[in-house]
């Protein structure tokens, strides 16, 4: 799910920076005073958390948030918090190939938890025509240190795509 996504993001980034275990506690329990104002749009106890950041150890982290009642990334965060994509890949009938770059598990993306999730939900419908890889790399499936994608890729989608 997006929240799901973001929390995975929020943890990594927050682990990145040295925060401690307890910080990145914190930084969750912030994370839930800003669900609920997405959501509830009551600014004052986002507001008092805000201020009291200002003196922690990870005061610098905590101005990286949103932090004005007024920003359109509210209405965003409201509108598509819940959005879970296994509603819609449940849905898919055609052939899928779906593939995953690994580095992004330790940043922005719960990679592997994704893919059970789609192994999971795929045969629970039965579903047989579909292919999950995971590459060595980010998101783009580039080849380390260049801005090409990856063969092993191309060459796996490429065969995929005869196949059918």
């Amino acid at each position: 799910t997006l929240e799901g996504q973001i929390i995975h993001e929020i943890s990594n980034t927050a682990r990145k920076e040295g925060l401690r275990p307890n910080q990145i506690k914190e930084v969750l329990a912030l994370h839930v005073l800003m669900r609920d104002y997405a959501i509830n749009r009551n600014w004052k106890p986002l507001e008092k958390r805000f201020n009291e950041l200002k003196n922690s150890g990870w005061a610098d982290f905590a101005a990286t948030f949103p932090n004005k009642p007024d920003l359109w990334i509210w209405d965003w965060v409201k509108m598509n918090l819940n959005f879970n994509p296994m509603d819609y890949w449940v849905k898919v009938n055609p052939p899928v190939f779906v593939a995953y770059g690994s580095k992004d598990q330790q940043d922005n993306m719960p990679v592997y938890e994704s893919v059970y999730r789609l192994q999971k939900g795929f045969h629970e419908l039965n579903k047989i025509n579909f292919r999950i890889e995971v590459y060595p790399c980010g998101h783009a499936m580039y080849e380390d240190d260049k801005a090409e994608l990856r063969k092993e890729f191309l060459n796996d989608l490429l065969e995929w795509l005869k196949r059918l």
